[in-house]
């Protein structure tokens, strides 16, 4: 009897798995998801790749950490009108006080102290173990959320939760720095961008679309398996890159090739040099460009494989922090960028924490609609997001300052297409447009946020990126946290949603100014940033 019913499942499934498979291949997919004739599928080739080159495998799980992290930040958001009331929390202005203004501070706000003990360990302690720590805690605090009977508790859940969301991506920027140079720097750092998107717009779809059927409290618990899973996997197949490698290859390129344009120089003015350049590099960085990738299965913080602390990548845990904080603050292009931060980071408090229940509550939406048109706006910012990447790769390829100029441009004009977003009638007879407007403004507004970590790794040195990051994250959280409070306060004063959003979207004109400045900036910070890693270099050498 068990025999039959094994053998009877066994058929249903493989009964099943042809009709989904000729149904992908009706509309081109099947080549993407299934093996055909033997061959592997698009997407099994694609990860074979990636497996190959050690630097993209380590981004690759840094980006499914990511991912699994950031499904936690947008639950509340589509059933904010519910989750509301489960905690008797009726009143409408209470409820965008408490669960939009409130919460929103707990998640950005008075979560710093978390993310930034983060940020300064990164540049100091084992980068593996801190990623691992931080994915599984968020798993916890998601799944905690689920069972909370007070409002809180929901608070101190969501405080948890705010600072591992926003450690994840100083942790991911400071591993990026150490695996790729900075001609292809941009491009990559796209992907920790998309990832982050990625995560925030399947956490709201899964609650917008399930929430209302199975409960808002589920979804929570379906939100915390893929951090336990993720952090498994990474657990068993995560190597990461010695702390300030890549630079000190990238100067040895430079050297090597200065060698090879001019040959014959002679001793005049260049012995200076040449000892400055032989100093900038590491005796145990006698290795080919293709021997470089081999360094990252070698535990970061330890020269000798053997995992105490003592290697050469930990030679910055005993610097001063009013040092670094002296370098960090000296160096006006970070000014600029945290500076954007505040007003930079309204706009889009508003976007992740009110405008779901906006378009439900006062735009005449269901929640799954509204949850399908917010997720459209997610998609069109992962879209712009890596678009904005690539053009901004280029930019900076052809002069920083060109960047600088891209990000400030893009940044204003996404103003208009909000504030479209937010008057618009939602009616059948300008479905299209609105779905139109929507998806071409998360595009633009996503394309200079994508290139600001760029331009901070770059101006930074390898031993203050993950400080530098936690510090714009605190700069950025500030505004996403006070922002819905101070939305809350117009909106309670003039009566109306509309007319405090449209207000709050005007920040990022002043964003686009700060963008705009570091047009004057931005080149001779970086070259600073590069001077100063050789100088490290130098009296590393000299010590040793």
């Amino acid at each position: 009897m068990t025999t039959d019913l094994t053998a009877s499942m066994k058929k249903r499934k493989n009964t099943e798995k042809k009709i989904l498979v000729s149904s992908c291949d009706k509309i081109g997919l099947a080549k993407y998801f299934f093996n055909r004739s033997g061959n592997p599928s698009k997407l099994q080739m694609a990860f074979n790749q990636i497996q190959k080159d050690p630097s993209k495998y380590t981004l690759f799980l840094v980006c499914m950490c990511i991912i699994s992290i950031a499904l936690c930040q947008n639950l509340m958001a589509p059933n904010l009108t519910i989750i509301a009331s489960s905690y008797n929390i009726t009143n409408a202005v209470e409820r965008d006080a408490k669960m939009g203004g409130q919460l929103a501070t707990a998640f950005f706000v008075f979560s710093m102290p978390l993310f930034l003990t983060v940020g300064y360990m990164c540049d100091r302690y084992d980068r593996r173990l801190l990623l691992l720590g931080v994915t599984v805690i968020n798993a916890c605090s998601t799944l905690l959320t689920a069972f909370t009977s007070t409002f809180i508790h929901l608070f101190i859940l969501r405080i948890v939760s705010g600072g591992t969301v926003m450690s994840v991506l100083p942790l991911g920027y400071s591993v990026l720095g150490d695996l790729f140079p900075p001609k292809t720097r941009g491009a990559m750092g796209t992907w920790l961008i998309v990832s982050m998107g990625a995560g925030t717009i399947l956490g709201q779809l899964m609650s917008g679309l399930l929430g209302p059927t199975i409960g808002w409290r589920t979804t929570f618990v379906l939100a915390s398996f893929p951090g336990f899973i993720v952090t498994w996997w990474c657990s068993t197949s995560l190597s990461m890159p010695k702390r300030g490698d890549m630079e000190a290859a990238e100067h040895r390129r430079n050297v090597e090739m200065i060698d090879i344009e001019d040959p014959g120089r002679d001793s005049r003015g260049s012995n200076e040099e040449t000892r400055d350049s032989m100093d900038g590099l590491d005796l145990n960085l006698n290795t080919n460009e293709g021997e470089t990738k081999t360094m990252l299965h070698v535990n970061e913080e330890n020269g000798n494989g053997n995992g105490n602390g003592n290697g050469n990548g930990n030679g910055n845990k005993n610097k001063d922090t009013k040092e670094l904080l002296k370098v960090i603050f000296s160096t006006k292009t970070n000014i600029l960028l945290f500076a954007q931060c505040i007003p930079g980071s309204i706009p889009w408090g508003v976007l992740f924490v009110f405008m779901n229940d906006f378009l439900a509550q006062d735009k005449g939406l269901t929640v799954e609609q509204a949850t399908m048109m917010i997720s459209l706006f997610g998609i069109g910012a992962a879209i712009g997001g890596a678009v904005g990447g690539v053009f901004g790769q280029q930019m900076y390829n052809r002069g920083p300052k060109y960047l600088s100029l891209f990000m400030g441009v893009m940044q204003l004009c996404s103003v208009p297409l909000m504030w479209r977003i937010i008057d618009a009638e939602y009616t059948s007879v300008n479905l299209v447009m609105n779905l139109i407007v929507i998806l071409a403004a998360g595009c633009i507004a996503s394309m200079a946020g994508t290139n600001v970590r760029f331009l901070l790794t770059n101006v930074n040195g390898a031993d203050t990126r993950g400080f530098v990051m936690s510090i714009f994250d605190v700069f950025n959280n500030i505004g996403r946290g006070l922002g819905p409070l101070i939305v809350t306060w117009m909106v309670s004063s003039m009566g109306s949603r509309a007319k405090g959003y449209d207000i709050a979207m005007t920040a990022w004109w002043l964003d686009a100014l700060f963008m705009g400045l570091t047009w004057f900036t931005v080149e001779n910070d970086e070259a600073n940033a590069r001077l100063g890693s050789k100088r490290k270099k130098r009296n590393k050498s000299f010590k040793t």
